[in-house]
């Protein structure tokens, strides 16, 4: 059994759509273009995103409570999300998924900035943070045999981050029961889609009207500096015909950060 990384997952993901293993996939998923699946699983929940943030377990677990009860565990990264669960083909092991996706992330020049396994990595307290509110039912109250990694690869075009969760469903019942089951999550680094929500006047009075005060996100500094930046134009126009239109108003502007970003 062999997961593989980059093109040869493309490859792989062929292979297995031939062989039928792929049939019971839920409809609208595949397999990520850089990792593949463990040969055999099938997927059972899938999500992608163009943009957007997700917070990865970087270090053991100490209490219960998830994020809120230990920030300081959590790293956030930010880019392109995709979110695949998998279950394993029956009478296979933690430890032999585990490995050959640990392999493979190696082998493909990730390196591995955390791993962990069962009561290493918090144990309950782990396994609750580790688990998605929609796998509950599968991979909850599992921390006697569970095991995790955060891998990042460096690349030019933008840092990849994978998170790899997987146990084994001893506590449950049914056909489940003994199975094992992964979440992989891949972020891939990139920039965000700008420009595509523009200032008005016309909504900028609309908005002060309602409520008194305005968010803008098309105002630019240098870096440490008061010098406005020449992408600043057009929104600065506009609050001078806000300002002709309604010139009752008083504005105030106070100038923040627009966001903070934590890297691994």
């Amino acid at each position: 059994m062999t997961v593989r990384i980059g093109a040869a997952a493309t490859i792989a993901s062929v292979l297995m759509s031939l062989s039928g293993s792929a049939l019971a996939d839920i409809a609208g998923s595949k397999d990520h273009p850089m990792v593949s699946r463990y040969d055999g699983s099938e997927i059972i929940k899938y999500e992608q995103r163009a943009f957007d943030s997700a917070p990865l377990i970087g270090t053991a677990i100490k209490q219960a409570g998830g994020q809120a009860k230990n920030p300081d565990a959590f790293v956030r990264a930010e880019g392109k999300l995709t979110r695949i669960a998998y279950k394993a083909p029956a009478g296979r092991s933690v430890l032999e998924m585990f490995r050959n996706y640990e392999q493979a992330l190696q082998s493909g020049g990730f390196e591995i900035v955390f791993s962990c396994e069962n009561e290493l990595c918090g144990g309950r307290a782990f396994n609750q943070a580790a688990t998605p509110p929609d796998l509950n039912t599968l991979m909850a109250y599992n921390e006697k045999d569970q095991r995790y990694l955060l891998a990042k690869l460096a690349r030019p075009a933008g840092d990849v981050h994978v998170s790899l969760y997987i146990d084994r469903a001893y506590s449950v019942g049914g056909a489940n029961k003994d199975r094992v089951f992964a979440n992989l999550v891949i972020v891939e680094s990139q920039a965000m889609q700008a420009g595509l929500v523009k200032v008005d006047a016309a909504a900028m009075a609309k908005g002060l009207e309602a409520d008194g005060h305005i968010a803008l996100y098309e105002i630019f500094f240098d870096t440490d500096k008061a010098d406005l930046k020449p992408e600043s134009g057009a929104a600065l126009g506009e609050i001078a015909k806000l300002l002709a239109a309604k010139p009752q108003f008083k504005v105030y502007m106070e100038i923040g950060r627009a966001s903070c970003r934590e890297r691994v």
